[in-house]
């Protein structure tokens, strides 16, 4: 595991704030940081009933030019992958205004309540994340999230790591795990194994599938010739299991047995049967308890 040192929490309550490298006394609360082989907690215990506004510990780990970052995104259509050191996370800024109304995309993601920094090597995720040197990994990942989701960032150029707990709202009494944060090093395999063992999370005995998906090459601007260039290209490529048609072939949100026939003049049946001549299995994205306005389902029903 990357060693991380210089750790120090932050707890912050209205106008102030307090940072510590061990344990703090207040007229607020009490607090410490405890630390073992594989784990770091923050340990706070309110005085009286009340909210917190930054519960958050801070390190400092050696990341490398060669290094990759990884952090797990917010939700399923939030851009997650392995980043290099000096790379930029993008938000959604650059996007014309007219294409985020058409395609909401300021509904999907963290765009909303989570800065995007114009910095290279400033990144953020969610839960748990990696740093990978070669095929080791340093693996960080949070083991209470039922009492909110945990922000994690890096920042690769300042050789630094945080994470800050979502308080916001929740009403605190008697002593609680603010973070607990397993800090696991060894292959992929070793750590995620852990990692889930550590979560109380039974591993489950299936083979590892990769797959393409449609959304974050075309989002809703598909079609049947420009599916099966890009299966082409999978094909040659080699590797992959699953081959999934996203949003984007229906006629309407909402109308998912109703398939636009000037993208799929040939139907899903013909492009699903092209996938598995490949030796593909054919995915296919739905919502079935989502609906637009101007969908048939939503005007006749």
């Amino acid at each position: 595991m990357r060693e991380l040192y210089d750790i120090y929490a932050t707890v912050r309550i209205g106008e102030c704030t307090y940072q510590f490298a061990d344990k703090i006394d207040t007229d607020d609360f009490s607090a410490r940081i405890e630390r073992d082989g594989e784990r770091i907690r923050l340990i706070v215990e309110p005085l009286a009933t009340g909210y917190f506004d930054t519960l958050a510990i801070t390190a400092r780990a050696d990341i490398g030019k060669a290094d990759r970052v990884f952090l797990n995104g917010y939700q399923s259509w939030t851009d997650s992958r392995e980043y290099e050191t000096n790379e930029k996370m993008t938000g959604i800024d650059h996007i014309p205004k007219a294409l985020v109304r058409k395609y909401n995309f300021d509904k999907y993601g963290d765009y909303n309540f989570v800065s995007y920094s114009d910095r290279a090597g400033d990144f953020h995720g969610f839960t748990y994340g990696y740093i990978r040197q070669g095929d080791e990994l340093s693996l960080v990942g949070s083991l209470n999230e039922r009492d909110g989701f945990t922000l994690i960032r890096v920042l690769s150029s300042d050789n630094e790591v945080s994470f800050e707990k979502d308080c916001e709202g929740k009403l605190y009494s008697g002593e609680f795990t603010a973070l607990d944060i397993a800090l696991l090093g060894g292959s992929e395999e070793q750590v995620f194994d852990r990692f889930f063992e550590l979560s109380g999370i039974k591993c489950c005995e299936a083979k590892p599938l990769k797959g393409y998906t449609s959304w974050y090459r075309h989002y809703q601007d598909i079609s049947e010739d420009k599916l099966l260039h890009d299966l082409e290209g999978i094909v040659e490529a080699g590797g992959m299991d699953i081959f999934q048609i996203d949003d984007g072939y229906q006629k309407g949100v909402g109308d998912w047995l109703k398939i636009d026939s000037s993208k799929f003049p040939h139907g899903m049946k013909y492009v699903s049967d092209k996938i598995h001549e490949q030796g593909l299995l054919s995915g296919l994205w739905l919502a079935p308890f989502v609906v637009e306005k101007n969908s048939y389902i939503f005007r006749h029903r």
